[in-house]
C-alpha cells in the first residue's frame, strides 16, 4: 500500500481480454476489514508478490500459496519462451477469433537453439537437465516425425523452468533412510527437491517413487524417495500360444488334410 506495507490477499478474479480489467487480476485481503477489493496490473512486482517473498514476518492468517498466485505472477523477468508461446497457443485455441490456428511461434520457441550452448570459454561440467534441453532443442528445430512422448516431456519440462519460482537454487545433499520410517524420508526429501523446484507444474503433475536397492553381499538396504513425472508402464503381455498342427487321417477316401489351431 502507500505505507509499504505488505497484506495478505488472495486473487479473486482474472481480468478477462477485451475488458476495461484486462492483464488486471481482483485482489481480495484477507482478514482486513479496512480494505476494499481492487484490480492491479499482472506483473507489478511493486504491488504484487508472493507470500514470504519480501517479508520474514508471518502474515496475518497463514495460507497456502495461492496456484493461480504463482502461474500469474511469475519472477521477475527472465526468458521464458516456451511459457509465454504454449499461452499464447492456448489463447488462441479458445478464443472463438480464429478458425484455423497455426502454432508457429509455439514450434519456434521449442526448436529455438539455445544462445551459447556451443562456443569457447571456460569448461566447465554440463548439468543433465541443460544436456536434456540441448539436445531436444536440436531434435525439435526441423520438421522430421518426433515422438510425442518426447514431444509432452520437453514441454512440461519447459513450462517448470519457466515457471519456476527459485531463483537461486540452493545446494542440497541427498535424502538417506537410515533406517527411518519411510514417512518421514518421503517428506524430508520432498521439502528438499521443493527447496530448488516450486512451480505449478510440480504441484498438479509431479510426484514421489520410493527405490530399494540390497546389497547381495553385505545385505545393506538403501531406500531413496525420487520424484518424478512420467513413469514408465510394461504392456501387459500374452500368457497363452497358438501353435497350429495338420491332421491327416489315415483312413480310406478321406478328406484333404486339415489345419487346426490350438491354443
Amino acid at each position: 500500500d502507500d505505507q509499504h506495507k505488505w497484506y495478505e490477499a488472495c486473487i479473486r478474479y482474472v481480468g478477462k481480454e477485451g475488458t476495461p480489467n484486462a492483464g488486471k487480476v481482483a485482489i481480495h485481503f484477507i482478514g482486513w476489514a479496512d480494505k476494499w477489493d481492487e484490480w492491479i496490473t499482472i506483473g507489478n512486482y511493486e504491488r504484487l508478490a508472493l507470500r514470504h517473498s519480501h517479508t520474514l514476518g508471518k502474515p496475518h492468517r497463514p495460507r497456502k500459496n495461492n496456484r493461480m498466485a504463482r502461474a500469474l505472477i511469475p519472477p521477475p523477468p527472465r526468458p521464458g519462451k516456451v511459457a509465454q508461446a504454449w499461452a499464447q497457443l492456448l489463447k488462441d485455441m479458445f478464443s472463438n477469433r480464429f478458425r484455423v490456428v497455426a502454432p508457429r511461434d509455439f514450434k519456434a520457441a521449442i526448436g529455438e537453439k539455445k544462445k551459447g550452448a556451443r562456443g569457447g570459454g571456460k569448461k566447465e561440467n554440463v548439468h543433465l537437465n541443460f544436456f536434456f534441453f540441448f539436445f531436444c532443442v536440436h531434435r525439435f528445430m526441423g520438421y522430421s516425425q518426433q515422438d510425442s512422448q518426447e514431444l509432452l516431456s520437453f514441454l512440461l519440462d519447459g513450462l517448470h523452468e519457466d515457471l519456476n519460482q527459485i531463483q537461486d537454487k540452493p545446494g542440497t545433499t541427498a535424502v538417506e533412510s537410515s533406517g527411518r520410517p519411510d514417512e518421514v524420508v518421503a517428506a524430508e526429501a520432498w521439502q528438499t527437491y521443493l527447496k530448488r523446484n516450486v512451480s505449478i507444474i510440480v504441484d498438479l503433475l509431479q510426484g514421489q517413487y520410493k527405490s530399494r536397492v540390497e546389497c547381495p553381499d553385505c545385505g545393506k538396504v538403501s531406500i531413496t524417495f525420487d520424484p518424478y513425472m512420467f513413469l514408465s508402464v510394461p504392456l501387459p503381455t500374452e500368457r497363452y500360444k497358438v501353435m497350429e498342427f495338420t491332421w491327416v487321417s489315415s483312413a480310406p477316401g478321406a478328406s484333404l488334410p486339415t489345419v487346426y489351431g490350438v491354443k
